[in-house]
């Protein structure tokens, strides 16, 4: 890490020495992909099977986009049910793009007047996630399908060919 907050006996804390303590390790963690790996978007993981008929199934796994990790961490499943071909066939390209979602709402006291104590409730999110979502893209339908074209926004995962 390149830098930690130093912690001495009966100090008092500050909110700040809390979210400094997560926000450095973060930063340093986004440096090594940033530094060692790439800036270009990439993935690990993010395996493409078939379920059934109509399903297909996106392991879990962690997309490196700009030297930020985004990560997901169950199996989605992509139902093409209502985009099939009708006649002739159609590619589908998997992509991914990463998004940071605040969640886990849980009431919390906030204090409102130092002198009496008093604290008033709310609803805040507790959690930051780096999130991966995966979808497809469709393209056209023909007897000589071509690859539909891909947003610069997202990351290709891989394609699927269908047929009715």
């Amino acid at each position: 890490m390149e830098k930690s907050v130093i912690f001495r006996d009966n100090q008092e804390l500050q909110a700040d020495d809390f979210l400094n303590m997560q926000s450095w390790a973060q930063s340093a963690a986004d440096h090594i992909v940033l530094d060692a790996i790439n800036d270009e978007a990439a993935y690990s993981g993010f395996t493409i099977t078939k379920a059934d008929s109509y399903t297909l199934n996106v392991s879990t796994g962690r997309l490196y986009d700009d030297g930020l990790v985004y990560a997901r961490e169950a199996t989605v499943s992509l139902d093409l049910r209502n985009d099939l071909p009708v006649a002739t066939k159609r590619y589908f390209a998997i992509v991914a793009w990463g998004q940071e979602v605040e969640e886990d709402i849980q009431p919390r006291n906030f204090l409102i007047d130092a002198t009496t104590g008093d604290a008033e409730p709310q609803s805040v999110a507790m959690q930051e996630t780096r999130y991966a979502n995966i979808n497809y893209v469709k393209g056209t339908e023909s007897a000589d399908p071509q690859y539909p074209s891909v947003d610069s926004t997202t990351l290709l995962l891989g394609y699927v060919l269908t047929t009715p």
